[in-house]
């Protein structure tokens, strides 16, 4: 189960992503409106917000400010753009397109530059277009502004997707160029996918039955495993786009977004083969109880205004359920925050089967009350697949 919803999560942000690079994430502000919008809502407020406009078979494009690792990846000849003709203008934006030719024809209008202009100035921080739509990445500080005051947007959205309708040429992109936008388009989605994979994958594992053992050793080899597939993921990028205006946009989403999930996403892809994959039977140890531990949890209220108190008590006695049950109502008579509600916990730790700290995990309350100090209990401990040793806590018995 906890994989498949690992799955669930790379694929729903991977094809989120991909409908976003094509524009199916904009509706229409109206219905039969030509006008499409898109608001990213939090609870902190609006996270992103495009507005853009329908059209009819322009010119596929992506533009932004130029930075500093597009010039860096032209000059070492990774990537490559096209060019307006006009100097400043090449040099302040970076240009991808399936159709070089057609948009360098495009761009060397002279009012079109200027309306791409005073479309960056006002200020947006990206400008995309599709066969069918065309759209704008509005700046932080316009996130709350009324349709009304964006209505100079939408006026440069129209100017220019009139010139490049008007300008389309019949005939189709180059092959070579058709497939590596496509690529691009894949490499970015999955990319997103392997972000959310990695920041949410974890958390699914955290309610999983099976436990590692040494998770600081799984975590480091799962990291360096991490890092060992980005760099091998950019040499692939690389290859894939190289000398053309796709690399720059890959390799930058991939800087910015997709080394993070690859590193993320090594120690729970990790985790996954270590406790999926087939292996050994599960070794049985009968260990002593080195001490029991139970705590007295009291809470009050909801979320993030909770209140909570927590009580540890560490000897047999003082864990003995007649005694547990005396300083629980105890605490709720004297204690507001228990009177809400109060609840144990339980944990035993046991000798470790290897040499190292005792080891510890929580404990039914069952099994808990089943053993003492000193009684031995039965651990089948796994070996891995990778050889990482795990357990599944609700397979540990009193001996």
């Amino acid at each position: 189960m906890v994989i498949l919803l690992q799955i669930c999560i790379f694929i729903g942000f991977a094809l989120f992503r991909g409908t976003t690079l094509i524009g199916e994430h904009l509706s229409p502000a109206s219905p039969g409106s030509d006008t499409l919008c898109f608001t990213l809502k939090t609870r902190k407020g609006i996270w992103a917000r495009h507005i853009g406009l329908v059209q009819q078979g322009g010119i596929p494009f992506v533009i932004r400010r130029e930075r500093w690792y597009h010039r860096l990846l032209k000059k070492l000849g990774i990537a490559s753009e096209i060019s307006a003709g006009h100097e400043t203008f090449d040099r302040t934006f970076f240009i991808t397109t399936n159709f070089p030719g057609h948009l360098e024809q495009l761009l060397a209008s002279k009012e079109l530059q200027a309306a791409v202009r005073k479309l960056f100035d006002l200020p947006v921080k990206s400008l995309h277009a599709t066969r069918r739509r065309i759209w704008c990445t509005l700046w932080y500080k316009d996130l709350h502004k009324s349709d009304e005051e964006l209505a100079g947007h939408l006026t440069l959205l129209k100017d220019i997707s009139a010139a490049s309708q008007a300008s389309f040429a019949r005939e189709r992109a180059p092959a070579a160029w058709r497939w590596r936008g496509g690529a691009a388009l894949l490499f970015i989605a999955l990319q997103a996918g392997v972000l959310m994979f990695g920041l949410l994958g974890s958390f699914p594992a955290y309610f999983d039955w099976a436990q590692t053992v040494n998770t600081y050793s799984l975590a480091v080899t799962g990291l360096a495993a991490g890092v060992i597939a980005a760099i091998l993921w950019t040499s692939f990028i690389i290859v894939v786009f190289s000398e053309s205006p796709w690399t720059s946009w890959v390799l930058a989403d991939f800087v910015l977004f997709g080394f993070l999930g690859f590193v993320l996403s090594g120690m729970v892809v990790l985790r996954e083969v270590n406790v999926m994959a087939p292996q050994p039977a599960a070794t049985v140890y009968l260990q002593p109880v080195v001490e029991k531990i139970c705590v007295l949890q009291c809470k009050m209220g909801r979320r993030r205004r909770a209140r909570r108190l927590s009580y540890t008590f560490h000897t047999d006695s003082d864990c003995a359920p007649q005694r547990r049950e005396e300083i629980r109502l105890s605490k709720i008579a004297s204690e507001p925050i228990c009177a809400s509600s109060a609840w144990f916990d339980y944990s035993l730790r046991v000798k470790h089967w290897q040499q190292g700290e005792p080891y510890m995990f929580s404990a039914s309350s069952f099994l808990f009350d089943a053993v003492q100090t000193g009684s031995t209990v039965r651990l089948p401990v796994h070996p891995g697949a990778l050889g990482f040793q795990w357990l599944v806590w609700d397979e540990i018995q009193a001996n």
